[in-house]
Formats: structure tokens, sequence, C-alpha cells
């Protein structure tokens, strides 16, 4: 084989090793959920609070996904979990986010943080997903069994 026989070949196989991407995604989502936290006491006087948010997104594309998140708030006002969000075919995407209490509150709010995120994994058309973003979570309302319900927004930029 020559020089630019073997130059063609590992382009080739370079190529079909290389996984597609569909797109990249840039916009903002919404994300309305509910929250029934638990308290976890630390010691005798600290506690924290941890619990399951469950709710839907929707990307600015229309993509929707049912969205289910961990979450753990530290007695300093930091909340961190994982959240998975499935879509209509099943497909699942991972992603890591934190905040802290330093967005403004909106007026008629209970709190607010802001914080990034992280993709770290995904399912089906997810499997390569990869990218980063920033949400501003707010809590709107307590209901009567002290269920929190919310709404988060989020500027993403991400591929898959």
């Amino acid at each position: 084989m020559t020089l630019k026989t073997y130059i063609a070949v590992a382009a080739l196989l370079s190529a079909a090793a290389t996984p597609a991407f569909a797109a990249e995604h840039k916009g903002s989502s919404t994300f309305n959920w509910t929250y029934a936290p638990q308290s976890v006491p630390l010691s005798d006087s600290v506690s924290s609070t941890v619990g399951v948010v469950h709710g839907l997104t929707m990307l600015a594309d229309g993509t929707r996904f049912g969205t289910l998140c961990t979450d753990v708030d530290a007695p300093n006002g930091t909340s961190n979990g994982v959240c998975v969000h499935t879509d209509a075919d099943g497909d699942k995407m991972m992603i890591d986010w934190s905040c802290a209490n330093e967005a403004q509150v909106p007026a008629g709010a209970l709190f607010a943080c802001k914080g990034p995120t992280t993709i770290t994994g995904g399912t089906g058309k997810y499997a390569h997903a990869s990218g980063k973003g920033i949400d501003v979570i707010t809590g709107v309302s307590v209901l009567s069994d002290g269920t929190v319900v919310g709404i988060t927004t989020e500027e993403y930029d991400f591929d898959y």
C-alpha cells in the first residue's frame, strides 16, 4: 500500500468510529415541579432537607420530558442533586445540578436559587449527550400538606 492509501483508509476508519450528534441545542427550558421535603437531623441543632422533585420539563424546541430529581438542601442554603429526564420514547438524559440562594427572589415567591447543571449521560438518542446550563429555581407556594410547588428555568447549550 502507498502512503496515500494508508491515509485514505485511516480517514474512513476515523469517520466510521466518530459518534454522530444530531445537533447543538441552545435555548431555555421550563420545569414545573412539586417537592415533598423531609427533614433529616444532622446533629442536635442542625438539620438538612431531602426529597424527590418531579414534574414536566419542556425545551424551547417543544421536546417534553417527564423529570424526576433528587434534592439535598444543606443548612448553608445550597442544594444539589441529579435529574433524570425521560422523553416520550423512553430515552433518558441525566443531569447533575446545584444551586445557592444567590438568586433574587421574585415578589410572592418563597425562595430562589441559581446554579450550574451538567449533562452526565443518557440512553438511546441521548447516549452521547453533553453540555451545560444555568438553572434558576423558584419555590412558588406550599400546599397544606407541606408540598412545595415551583418552577425552574434553565438556559442550556448541549449536544445530542
